[in-house]
């Protein structure tokens, strides 16, 4: 059973295989990547919703995931939300009321890439990759694309990944879904590689090895290659999918991948 990696407010999201995505085994970021954000839509009724999360790679241009936008029209209607960009470092999510409201978010359009079809597997040469087109510069900076096929030239074996994500956490390996808890708090993590293919990169998360990952909630995140002083601010992949109690399995979506450049691209110069 695989978790997507969207959503912190189903709950029953924890129970099956559905669209979610929090980071395993991490620190709290603090102001250590100031243009990761989360997504926060505002329903028709007011309310406001976290939902994924994100980097900058233009002063206007908010990479995701692309089931992150997919779902929308399928829970909310196509009138039913728009989506807004927060980069406060914590929403607030375990207090008696969160640390945002309407006022800290910057709304924009989201577009998911086209190959993207809403189904899900690390065999699948779908393109998990999305933009948030923002309305104005949050005035936060913004990470970098990488080259083409970046991933093909580096020694996998050797290199060191940082995700950057809002999700649920987890910091126990053995026990289940009770072990999973949200504060919306950005948080990072380092991880090693254990595959790459045409359309992904699979990354451990393993503590024993040192290794964090991600869990509901940091669907669209960042990872950056390399960490702690060699840390970049190339994004390589964004967070995709997983194992549904977030102990094992992180496949993300290259961004290095000609298809996946050529859409971001796209929006950055148009």
């Amino acid at each position: 059973m695989r978790r997507v990696l969207i959503v912190f407010v189903v709950v029953a999201m924890l129970m099956v295989a559905a669209p979610a995505g929090g980071i395993t085994f991490g620190q709290p970021d603090g102001d250590g990547h100031p243009n990761v954000g989360v997504m926060i839509l505002q329903l028709d009724d007011g309310s406001l919703v976290p939902w994924c999360s994100g980097t900058m790679v233009s002063d206007r241009v908010f990479l995701t995931a692309a089931h992150c936008i997919w779902f929308l029209d399928q829970y909310f209607g196509v009138d039913g939300y728009e989506i807004g960009v927060t980069f406060i470092p914590d929403l607030g999510l375990d207090d008696p009321a969160p640390n945002y409201d309407e006022s800290d978010l910057i709304f924009g359009d989201g577009y998911a890439h086209p190959a993207f079809d809403g189904k899900y597997g690390s065999s699948s040469k779908r393109i998990d990759v999305a933009v948030v087109v923002l309305d104005e510069d949050p005035g936060v900076g913004h990470s970098e694309l990488p080259e083409e096929n970046l991933l093909d030239r580096i020694d996998l074996k050797t290199a060191m990944f940082t995700t950057v994500g809002y999700g649920t956490v987890r910091d126990d390996k053995k026990t289940g879904p009770h072990a999973i808890a949200d504060d919306g708090m950005r948080r990072y993590a380092v991880q090693t590689a254990s595959q790459a293919n045409d359309g992904w990169l699979k990354l451990s998360m393993n503590p024993s090895t040192g290794d964090g990952g991600t869990c509901y909630g940091d669907s669209g995140g960042p990872h950056f290659l390399g960490a702690g002083e060699g840390e970049t601010t190339t994004v390589v992949s964004v967070t995709s999918h997983g194992d549904s109690f977030c102990r094992s399995t992180d496949w993300t979506a290259r961004v290095d991948t000609p298809e996946a450049l050529s859409f971001i691209t796209a929006f950055i110069q148009g």
